[in-house]
């Protein structure tokens, strides 16, 4: 994926010609709510981890749609803190993301104190919308979906099962990668966050279904201290070390 964001790092090579490309060009992607402020660090985020659903190899790019029960974190930030979960087309130029940010977000210039709901969406490399929604309460777990179910093209965001995009956004694709992110400003925020019951929207045989990831696998870690763990298939981490 071309990078669109201030983030220039590169991650490792990986085993495999396809799947080291793949990531090389996926892992620009990670949660983009927000920026860090020049207080914080200059040039991007501080950390920031991305997971992606595969199928015991490359990545799979059938997804109409993912959601995860994913946690709510209540802890102070100093800088800027998001988790989220998103779709990205199969070149990686496209997506839509859904999340909670605390701290600045890059998508209105505000300041949050609290968990804030919102969306990201961008096409053909560059972004086409955002808004920041209600917040929410911490300490708890819900359910955020990003999903084109009906293959229109038009991908939405839900909590809670509630749709906050009813028109959607016109994204140019239906379908791509399903991933999650979580990403922080300064060595002073909190890096954890955790995926339970991740699901993918299946294109295809044997019929367009909502199903359990086949397997999560770490796609992108550029944080010193949080790194990705995993219990299934289907449920991701980031873990202070």
């Amino acid at each position: 994926m071309k990078s669109t964001t201030h983030r220039g790092a590169v991650p490792p090579l990986t085993t495999g010609v396809v799947l080291a490309t793949l990531v090389l060009l996926m892992s620009v992607y990670p949660a983009r709510a927000g920026a860090a402020v020049p207080a914080c660090i200059a040039n991007g985020d501080y950390g920031a981890m991305v997971t992606v659903e595969d199928v015991n190899g490359p990545a799979n790019d059938d997804s109409r749609g993912t959601r995860s029960d994913m946690y709510v974190s209540s802890v102070s930030t100093f800088c800027q803190r998001v988790s989220s979960v998103y779709v990205q087309d199969p070149i990686s130029e496209s997506g839509m993301e859904f999340g909670w940010v605390v701290g600045y977000s890059q998508c209105d210039g505000q300041t949050y104190s609290v968990p804030t709901l919102f969306y990201w969406a961008q096409r053909n490399g560059a972004k086409l919308s955002c808004n920041v929604f209600h917040t929410r309460h911490p300490t708890t777990y819900d359910t955020f979906e990003v999903s084109n179910t009906n293959a229109n093209n038009y991908w939405g965001v839900y909590t809670n099962g509630t749709s906050l995009l009813p028109n959607g956004a016109g994204l140019g694709f239906s379908k791509g990668y399903s991933l999650t992110g979580t990403e922080r400003g300064s060595s002073q925020d909190p890096g954890s966050a955790v995926w339970n019951d991740l699901q993918e929207f299946h294109d295809g045989s044997p019929g367009d279904h909502w199903s359990a990831w086949d397997r999560v696998q770490l796609n992108y870690d550029h944080d010193p201290t949080y790194h990705f763990h995993s219990t299934n298939s289907f449920s991701a981490s980031s873990v202070h070390d």
